[in-house]
């Protein structure tokens, strides 16, 4: 075998290269910091020079105000470059005028530009908790970065935004998560260790989770509607059977705002058309009684 294949099978060099490997071999693991008060410092920067610009050019205007009032020799020239633009550009007469209005024309497209990156940056989420865990473990155990870097993940834990975060992150997904990564994990494909005992992060498919996930809810809602039927079905007296449809009723609703990431009217209108089932079911066994 020659030294070639031999480097392609080694896998990545420790270090940089190998943490990049990492963040690639999977979407969810694209997480970075967001470094917002660099970002906040660099914006006030900007703010701060296009402030002196705009006094400048304030100063300046102020000055042929003085001029047109005063009806000086330079009057006429001002009123006019005052109102043709391409009258001081050929004239030169208000070279300092144009050189500021050119400087603040480029550096406030870049604040510009800087702000609307900033709010895009903003809107990001931050990575779920057990992409964190794995990557500070990473690095924890294989050292990929010397100095302040190797404490990326511990000391700037809160400045941390994920390119991706998994879908429907409510809290049955976030509690079966765990669970299902440790029976689904796929193993061997994505070692990034470079040390035989070092940290190996499990891959498993979101589809698969997401599939077990929507039909342990599916279980549950079923669970809830026929045992309170069941339930219902078997007591006779009207007053228990009313207590019976309120508690069901609690959990359901209490299911719901637990279990899933539903809103508060989503939760109102499941609650109520649950309650509505019940009442109707155990109305015709009153009546048929």
């Amino acid at each position: 075998m020659c030294d070639v294949e031999k480097d392609a099978q080694a896998g990545p060099l420790e270090g940089i290269a190998a943490f990049s490997a990492l963040l690639a071999s999977d979407p969810s693991l694209q997480v970075y910091r967001s470094f917002r008060e660099l970002t906040a410092r660099n914006l006030v920067c900007m703010q701060s020079e296009l402030f002196e610009l705009e006094d400048k050019l304030k100063a300046l205007d102020e000055d042929d105000r003085r001029l047109i009032e005063l009806g000086s020799e330079d009057a006429a020239d001002a009123r006019q470059a005052a109102k043709s633009w391409t009258f001081a550009l050929q004239t030169g007469r208000d070279k300092e005028r144009v050189k500021i209005t050119r400087q603040i024309r480029s550096l406030l497209a870049d604040y510009q530009d800087a702000l609307l990156r900033q709010s895009q940056v903003l809107a990001l989420e931050r990575p779920a908790k057990p992409v964190r865990v794995s990557l500070r473990d990473w690095v924890a155990q294989e050292f990929p970065f010397i100095g302040r870097e190797s404490t990326l993940f511990q000391r700037y834990e809160q400045d941390m935004v994920a390119l991706r975060v998994p879908p429907e992150e409510d809290r049955l997904t976030a509690f079966l998560t765990p669970l299902l990564g440790r029976v689904l994990r796929k193993s061997g494909k994505h070692d990034h260790s470079s040390r035989e005992a070092g940290p190996v992060i499990g891959y498993y498919s979101e589809t698969v989770t997401r599939h077990v996930v929507s039909t342990v809810s599916a279980l549950i809602a079923a669970a809830l509607l026929i045992g309170a039927i069941v339930a219902l079905y078997e007591v006779q007296t009207a007053g228990v059977k009313l207590l019976l449809v309120a508690v069901f009723t609690m959990i359901f609703a209490a299911s719901v705002g637990v279990l899933t990431g539903a809103r508060r009217a989503e939760i109102y209108a499941s609650t109520a058309a649950y309650a509505a089932v019940l009442v109707v079911f155990i109305s015709g066994n009153i009546q048929d009684g």
